[in-house]
């Protein structure tokens, strides 16, 4: 959450920091950091406790060489039964958890990630709050060691979004920066805003257009799929599918295209699948999935459970690679190489909640 600071704060701050200090208080040393560990919670989960500690000092001392060498070395955590407006806020070197958050919320381990990003930045006032949340949700994304767990994960580009919504759809778009425009544009932007006062001339600084112009250019092309060596193989091969309804035929899913409703749906009853003619054998090393919440479409659409497979005639199916409980809009699996002249998507459970629709925007085989 953003810095918070009003004087109720500031004076709970002074009399928790003074010695006076009520239930659990711990201090952990690793190398050169330190975690000093309060709370008012006796019922506070020991193993969710561990996690957040584990996650400072991993995640921690990787934010602070990347973004601010002089980041504070001793940080505070402080769990706060009373607190229920917000999961977390950071002020300063503290960050305060709202102990009620993780009892509902046990695997938002990466909260953690998101607040001590706050630690690490040292932002003038004048920076605006989306572009300081998103540059932590950006942090989550990359640092982040529970975030497919808790089902958190960059939202698809919608036209209703903006750049000033900040949070994961900022992110997105930082993400995408990095990708088409400047592989080190997170870093540029943050050395300035630590360095120097924000001012919208950033952007025209760092890459040649307007803030407006970079998100128009977003709009039309939003894909975060980082780069490939070589070709996408099953671009444009000849395809069938278990069904499909009107419109949304299996060509779809291998056209290249995920913008405009791009995409192979079925609502067949039961298990659904997607074959692909490669026309010759291929030795495969990498297969990537671009679900419903890629295309625009809510995430509860995401393909759940599904699998890879392989055949030389179109017939006889060998699984290769298996997928279960993906919440995340696009899957991109590395896997052992293996040879085959037809792939097939397999599903087994095709949206988040139920099997009724599958939707494939994309399906893309690589060497």
């Amino acid at each position: 959450m953003k810095k918070l600071i009003c004087l109720t704060l500031v004076i709970s701050f002074l009399f928790m920091f003074s010695g006076v200090v009520y239930g659990e208080t711990d201090t952990y040393t690793i190398g050169e950091y330190t975690l000093n560990w309060s709370n008012n919670d006796p019922t506070f989960d020991a193993n969710v406790k561990q996690k957040m500690i584990d996650t400072f000092f991993i995640v921690y001392p990787q934010l602070v060489s990347r973004f601010n060498s002089n980041a504070p070395r001793i940080v505070n955590f402080v769990i706060d039964k009373d607190m229920n407006e917000y999961p977390a806020y950071a002020l300063g070197d503290t960050v305060v958890y709202s102990s009620n958050w993780f009892k509902n919320n046990p695997n938002d381990i990466d909260v953690v990630t998101h607040e001590i990003m706050h630690v690490v930045q040292s932002y003038s006032s004048q920076t605006p709050w989306w572009l300081t949340e998103g540059i932590a949700d950006y942090a989550r994304h990359v640092y982040g060691l529970n975030n497919s767990v808790q089902g958190w994960y960059l939202p698809g580009y919608s036209p209703s979004q903006s750049y000033t919504d900040g949070y994961r759809v900022t992110a997105r778009f930082l993400l995408w920066l990095e990708i088409h425009i400047n592989p080190n544009i997170v870093d540029q932007i943050d050395w300035r805003l630590t360095n120097f006062r924000y001012s919208s001339t950033l952007w025209t600084f760092l890459t040649g257009r307007t803030l407006d112009q970079l998100w128009t250019e977003y709009s039309q092309n939003p894909d975060i799929t980082e780069p490939i060596n070589g070709n996408n193989i099953a671009l444009n091969k000849p395809v069938i599918a278990s069904g499909h309804i009107v419109g949304e035929n299996p060509e779809k899913a291998v056209d290249g295209v995920v913008s405009g409703n791009s995409k192979w749906c079925s609502t067949n009853y039961g298990d659904k699948w997607l074959r692909v003619d490669l026309q010759q054998n291929y030795t495969i090393s990498r297969w990537i999935v671009k679900h419903a919440g890629e295309g625009g479409e809510t995430p509860l659409y995401n393909t759940r459970n599904f699998k890879l497979q392989k055949s030389f005639d179109g017939y006889t199916w060998v699984d290769v690679d298996t997928v279960t409980g993906n919440v995340s809009n696009v899957t991109d699996r590395t896997v052992t190489p293996f040879t085959a002249r037809y792939i097939r998507l397999y599903i087994t459970q095709s949206e988040q909640n139920s099997n009724h629709a599958a939707r494939i925007f994309e399906l893309e085989i690589y060497e």
